[in-house]
C-alpha cells in the first residue's frame, strides 16, 4: 500500500520495497509496528529532498489513509499511523540506495552480493547511517539463501 502510493505520486523512482524490524522479520507480537525500506533509482543520501517529497504525497492522504497529525519526518524516514479497524498501526518509510542497476543479478551472484559491494564503494563516515539499510538488505537476503543445513546448525554449549 505504501510502496504503491508513493511510487505512483514521487518524482523519485522507487526500485523495489523491503519490509525490515520486528514486521519483517515476523518476530512482531502484540502491537506490530511496519518498518518499510524503498529502495530508489539514481539517489545517494542525504535524502532531504526525497523525506520532503514523501511527506508532501502523505500529508494529501491525511484524514482518510493515514491518521491526521501523525506524520514526522526524521533525519532518516517518515513516519506516520495509519487507521485500520483493530486501531491505529505506526509505519515508518526509509528511502535507501538502489546500487544494484540491473533487473536480474548475472547467474551466481545474488542481489545481495551486488548490493553489499555497492555499499562498500559508498560507503563513509559521513553517510554510514544513511547506507544502512541497502546493507541490511543484503545481509539478510544472503541468510535467506543459505542451505536448509546451514539453518539448523546451532553452536553448542560447552
Amino acid at each position: 500500500m505504501v510502496k504503491s502510493l508513493i511510487s505512483s505520486k514521487s518524482k523519485f523512482s522507487v526500485n523495489r520495497h523491503f519490509y525490515a524490524g520486528s514486521s519483517g522479520k515476523h518476530t512482531d507480537i502484540l502491537i506490530p509496528d511496519f518498518d518499510v525500506i524503498l529502495f530508489l533509482n539514481n539517489q545517494l543520501p542525504p535524502f532531504k529532498n526525497v523525506l520532503s517529497d514523501w511527506t508532501t504525497i502523505l500529508k494529501q492522504e491525511e484524514g482518510r489513509l493515514i491518521a491526521k497529525g501523525s506524520i514526522k519526518t526524521t533525519k532518516f524516514s517518515v513516519q506516520f499511523e495509519v487507521n485500520t479497524p483493530q486501531g491505529r498501526l505506526e509505519v515508518d518509510v526509509l528511502p535507501a540506495a538502489n546500487l544494484v542497476n540491473i533487473e536480474r543479478p548475472p547467474r551466481g551472484r545474488g542481489l545481495y552480493g551486488l548490493q553489499k559491494c555497492g555499499v562498500q564503494g559508498y560507503i563513509n563516515y559521513q553517510n554510514q547511517k544513511s547506507l544502512s539499510s541497502s546493507l541490511s538488505e543484503s545481509q539478510v537476503q544472503f541468510m535467506k539463501d543459505q542451505s536448509e543445513f546451514t539453518h539448523q546448525v546451532t553452536p553448542q554449549n560447552q
